[in-house]
């Protein structure tokens, strides 16, 4: 495989372990826009009770985050970024081998 694959698979494979958190994050942050959506002090009983229900999801979402979650977006984010780094590598090679070369290094 060539270079430009490995850096097309490593993107492919981080935007995939990208989305999984992703789709985690959104509902977190679609259930904090309600709850911000909510009046605080009303004394309407609906109020309160979405209120309560809308706590109660972030509170699941909160505790339901794992290690698993934690490493599917630091290796996806890893992943992404090795694949814009690795065409770098023999642009970087040819010029840095040389120099050191020339430098007696």
């Amino acid at each position: 495989m060539a270079l430009a694959d490995w850096a097309n698979l490593a993107g492919l494979v981080g935007v995939g372990l990208l989305a999984y958190p992703a789709l985690i994050v959104n509902r977190y942050a679609r259930l904090l826009a309600r709850l911000a959506r909510i009046p605080r002090n009303s004394d309407d009983p609906t109020a309160a009770e979405l209120r309560a229900r809308t706590e109660d999801g972030l509170i699941a979402i909160r505790d339901g985050w794992s290690f698993g979650k934690s490493l599917c977006l630091i290796g996806g984010t890893a992943l992404a970024a090795l694949s814009y780094a690795l065409p770098l590598f023999p642009v970087l090679w040819h010029l840095v081998v040389p120099a050191a070369i020339a430098n007696g290094g």
